[in-house]
């Protein structure tokens, strides 16, 4: 089952519309971090 899950990865990195709602996802949570968090977002 890992080795499934491994393989599944390296298959991701080449897909280009993975890579691309990974960026938009991780550009998203760097926001996030610089706007900060407040208690009533939470």
């Amino acid at each position: 089952m890992i080795k499934k899950k491994i393989q599944e990865l390296k298959t991701a990195v080449k897909d280009n519309r993975f890579m691309n709602d990974l960026k938009e996802v991780s550009e998203d949570f760097n926001i996030v971090d610089l706007e900060g968090w407040t208690n009533e977002d939470v």
